[in-house]
């Protein structure tokens, strides 16, 4: 163990003595707001299904046109913001509040599932349904926000390598491609609803921090 000898005045030594003091609160204040904003988005994650509405796709293709693929970008981080202001509302450890966002929870994830099957039913992919739901969710916001969040996701994906884009792009088509050609083997509506089912189950969606 290090012994440090400050020499000069009694005030001199207090002061510095304050000043290491206080670098060392200030790290473990920094480490604990860090700890609190890990929390804080893992809660918002889990809530994501009970405060964010869904709602009818918008019509998607792949490859996604540009100003659809900067919208997908923009809308996770858009979304999660949203769900970060709306989840101050709600206090988990009071039951109501619990009760109240588990119902939401699967009344949103039961209004999922009617429009997978309503969008797969008319010649989508489960794949194109999600990102149009998105899409949707992300349009609905304010006007400024999503213009600030679409900035920033242009910033952020203009900063990621070539490669890193294309492969993010070429994930995406492959699996719209695959359940393309799924889908394309099923002859009735019941194989597709029970495609989807496979794929979907609103009774998981229940987050750890409602039950």
């Amino acid at each position: 163990r290090n012994i440090i000898m400050v020499r000069g005045s009694g005030s001199y030594a207090f002061a510095l003595a304050l000043s290491c003091l206080f670098v060392a609160v200030m790290g473990a204040k920094h480490r604990m707001e860090e700890h609190e904003d890990k929390l804080k988005k893992a809660s918002s994650i889990g809530l994501f299904m009970a405060l964010v509405e869904p709602l009818d796709p918008v019509d998607v293709t792949f490859p996604l046109s540009s100003e659809h693929e900067l919208q997908f970008l923009a809308s996770r981080e858009g979304l999660m913001h949203h769900v970060q202001q709306k989840s101050s509302d709600y206090d988990l450890n009071k039951d109501h509040h619990k009760i109240e966002l588990r119902e939401k929870t699967m009344r949103n994830a039961d209004r999922t599932m009617e429009l997978l099957l309503k969008a797969v039913k008319a010649g989508k992919t489960m794949q194109e349904a999600r990102v149009g739901i998105a899409l949707a969710q992300f349009q609905a916001m304010g006007e400024e926000e999503r213009a600030a969040m679409e900035e920033r996701a242009k910033k952020k994906f203009g900063q990621m390598p070539a490669g890193q884009r294309e492969k993010m792009r070429q994930r995406m088509e492959e699996t719209n491609h695959r359940e393309r050609v799924e889908l394309s083997g099923l002859a009735t509506e019941a194989e597709q609803e029970a495609f989807v089912r496979a794929r979907y189950k609103p009774s998981s969606r229940i987050p750890a921090e409602l039950a």
